[in-house]
């Protein structure tokens, strides 16, 4: 195969100066004294010209454009060359890569304009490059490590771009295929036994084509976009945010309609963070943003058709609230740390300076009073017992959150000699520092008791300087519970959690037994803290809720108590019709054995408040989920088959997530439609028919949004094979699952699904 012929027109003279009597000859037009060819894009005149206003000139000096790179075939099995065809205009050279994975190899340099070249390095699959004097064109090739049974080798369009009633011609060639299937926007326009063929059409709108190819079990799939030119002028008719003035950290939707143009980027103080060429959102759309900056300029450029003009819309500038800061504690002490036993003292409790904004207290743990503060010092008078200490908490709260840091202020104990084997004399050591120590010529054993009230931690810390060889043993009833041994590196401790209440014993040893080493003295901090712990991440007696954290604003409060607006209670409502709804035009459709990973972004008619955060559209995935968050329109064609979980936090809700395709396509698989007009009655997202890519699998269901934080995932037909798992519920943007199908929960089987089933969500704690 060569590369495709320029018209016959293009390869003779296009026209002599100052022609007789004014004209020109059949196809030319006379234009500032010369016969010039007549075209309506730039593949229809010589490369050394560009064609405007309907006539081929000579491009300017500088003007360079790859007007043609493509590969015949685009996947081939191992070994098996790729023709590469180029095209370029304006540029003294061009240089072929190719790249796979984050590595780049240049291949070849080409001086000529126009050629072939051979690529055979088809070991691996990858990406090949043309780069001219600036410009870039990319084109993916897959290579089949073992040969398929059924392969396309080619899928192409006689022409990409053609005026309002012209026809073109599409044109196959398969391997082991028996029948092949067109469809046009996601509508079959062919279906035969034709594995090699050509096919006329004409289109009223640009259209995505995509062939199919089958052999009754295995198949393949390719696609292509033939443009329907515009003679409409270039014009921005909206461009236009959801918010100017939002909380930092939310989302704005970026909403816009363009005429006559075949390219929009969208651009966030002068850089651009979204491109499309993609008919249908060229000419309206929607993006998702979050400013990063307290003021951020959003911008629209609109490139027409043929290249030649651009237009920048107006400065939209989005103001974005700074909510303050969490607080960060650090520097926390308490001076002395620990208190001769059975007498009344008094400590100083430090801490770094903080922010103006902040407040900080401090809390007696025993009587629960909070007392002011001021500066970064606090003195307290602590009132000692004979087996008692004391602990506070310092707070520091501001808008943003509150921290906080325990101390305990220890009494302390020294050991009473003789506390050996032979004579112990045992010492309550619960919350002290023990001082004692330990003498290697005598077989020297120090024994305390550590009384535990009821369940809780256990945490021994020998204090630096650490004397080398000191063993401590935990036993509870002579059971050894937990040991360890101070090393030139390190200082030995124990932590015991859960502890079950009881009386332990803590023995210091010599770990070395026998040695003529000096008396090796220690200084040991026991604690002894019953449940609850607020922090530990697991919920105990007294506590809402634990999430292992201290802040606030994610559902569970620093003080473990439920957020009643991070919170859903469910129920299950009868099944309503859901109406029909609209089909969504999707980016990112990978070809496949079915429509698959494409995404789309879509406005909402009120803003949704979910976990802090108002968002003002959605993010639809074709594996059977909805995202708020922008972050995950990056990760569009991952094969993300599991959103949820901390691999991708994001705020996602969900009937089945899986890695699932479209066999109908996502025209009519996947539609949006909002009940009693939006505003009020809502908006919903319907999954028709999805399937895995294996199996007699049949989902469909969909996901409800209310402007009052309520949603739904409901439930339709299920056709579901036992063993395959999917992901039902919803997570916050932390990635953290919140809310689980009743029966199923966040990670089940399909067979678990409730089939024709609807379940209500709703912010708060026992419906309020």
């Amino acid at each position: 195969m060569v590369l495709r012929r320029l018209p016959l027109l293009l390869l003779i003279a296009v026209g002599c100066s100052d022609p007789s009597g004014g004209t020109c000859p059949d196809g030319s037009a006379l234009f500032e004294g010369t016969c010039r060819l007549q075209c309506t894009t730039s593949d229809e005149c010589l490369l050394s010209e560009i064609c405007e206003a309907e006539v081929c000139r000579p491009a300017p000096d500088d003007f360079v454009e790859i007007r043609r790179f493509e590969l015949a075939p685009s996947r081939v099995d191992a070994s098996v060359p790729i023709e590469v065809r180029y095209a370029v205009l304006g540029a003294a050279f061009s240089e072929l890569f190719v790249v796979r994975g984050g590595d780049e190899q240049r291949v070849a340099r080409f001086v000529e304009p126009v050629g072939t070249y051979s690529f055979t390095d088809t070991t691996a699959s990858g990406t090949l490059v043309l780069r001219a004097s600036g410009e870039e064109a990319r084109a993916p090739f897959v290579v089949d490590l073992e040969p398929r049974p059924v392969r396309i080798d080619a899928f192409a369009s006689s022409k990409t771009t053609v005026p309002p009633g012209e026809s073109f011609v599409l044109s196959w060639s398969t391997t082991g295929a028996t029948g092949v299937r067109i469809t046009a926007n996601g509508e079959t326009v062919f279906e035969e036994d034709i594995p090699i063929g050509d096919l006329e059409q004409v289109i009223s709108q640009s259209t995505i084509f995509e062939l199919t190819a089958t052999d009754g079990e295995a198949t393949d799939s390719a696609s292509l976009t033939v443009t329907l030119e515009d003679d409409r002028a270039l014009k921005i008719t909206a461009f236009d945010v959801s918010h100017r003035s939002i909380v930092r950290g939310d989302s704005v939707s970026l909403m816009w309609r363009v005429e006559g143009a075949r390219r929009i980027d969208i651009q966030a103080d002068g850089q651009t963070i979204y491109t499309t060429l993609h008919p249908a959102f060229v000419e309206q759309g929607a993006w998702l943003s979050v400013p990063v900056a307290d003021e951020t300029a959003y911008r629209l450029l609109a490139t027409s058709t043929d290249g030649s003009t651009e237009l920048l819309s107006n400065t939209i500038a989005v103001e974005s609230i700074r909510r303050p800061a969490a607080p960060r504690l650090s520097g926390v002490f308490v001076d002395p740390p620990h208190l001769a036993e059975a007498m009344r003292g008094g400590a100083i409790i430090r801490w770094d300076a903080v922010p103006n904004d902040t407040v900080v207290t401090i809390v007696d743990v025993a009587t629960s009073n909070a007392m002011a503060t001021n500066g970064n010092r606090h003195d307290v008078t602590v009132p000692m017992g004979v087996f008692s200490s004391a602990s506070y908490i310092v707070r520091a709260e501001n808008e943003g959150g509150v921290d906080e840091a325990l101390v305990t202020i220890f009494r302390s104990v020294n050991e009473r000699e003789p506390n050996d084997v032979a004579d112990p004399s045992l010492v309550d050591a619960s919350d002290s520092a023990l001082f004692g120590s330990i003498d290697p010529s005598l077989v020297d054993v120090d024994r305390f008791d550590v009384p535990l009230e009821s369940d809780g931690f256990i945490r021994i810390t020998q204090r630096p300087p650490c004397a080398v060889s000191v063993r401590l043993e935990l036993r509870r009833e002579s059971a050894l519970v937990d040991s360890d041994a101070s090393t030139p590196q390190r200082c030995a401790s124990l932590f015991v959690t859960p502890a079950a209440a009881g009386l332990y014993t803590l023995r210091v040893s010599d770990a070395l037994t026998g040695g003529q080493e000096p008396t090796r003295p220690y200084e040991l901090w026991v604690e002894t803290v019953e449940l609850p712990i607020c922090g530990n991440d697991a919920l105990e007696s007294g506590e809402g809720c634990d999430d292992g954290n201290r802040a606030n604003f994610d559902g569970c409060s620093g003080a473990c108590t439920l957020e009643p607006t991070h919170q859903y209670v469910s129920t299950e409502l009868p099944t309503p019709q859901v109406p029909q709804g609209t089909p969504l035009v999707f980016q990112g459709i990978r070809a496949g054995s079915a429509s698959d990973d494409g995404y789309a972004v879509v406005p909402l008619p009120f803003e949704f408040p979910y976990f802090a955060n108002r968002y003002a559209a959605v993010v639809v995935h074709t594996n059977g989920y909805i995202g708020l968050l922008p972050d995950f329109l990056g990760r569009a064609n991952s094969e993300l088959s599991a959103p949820f979980g901390e691999a991708a936090p994001n705020a996602i809700l969900g009937p089945f997530a899986a890695d699932l395709g479209l066999e109908r396509g996502p025209a009519t698989s996947i539609r949006v439609a909002t009940p009693g007009g939006g505003s009020d009655g809502g908006f919903v997202v319907r999954f028709d028919d999805l399937r895995f890519a294996n199996g007699a699998t049949s989902l469909s269901g969909g996901v409800g949004l209310y402007p009052d934080g309520r949603f739904t995932l409901f439930y339709g037909p299920l056709v579901t094979p036992a063993g395959r798992s999917v992901q039902a519920g919803a997570e916050d943007a932390r990635g953290h699952n919140r809310v689980q199908v009743p029966g199923c929960g966040a990670n089940c089987t399909t067979g678990a699904l409730p089939a024709n089933r609807m379940f209500e969500f709703k912010p708060g704690i026992d419906g309020n």
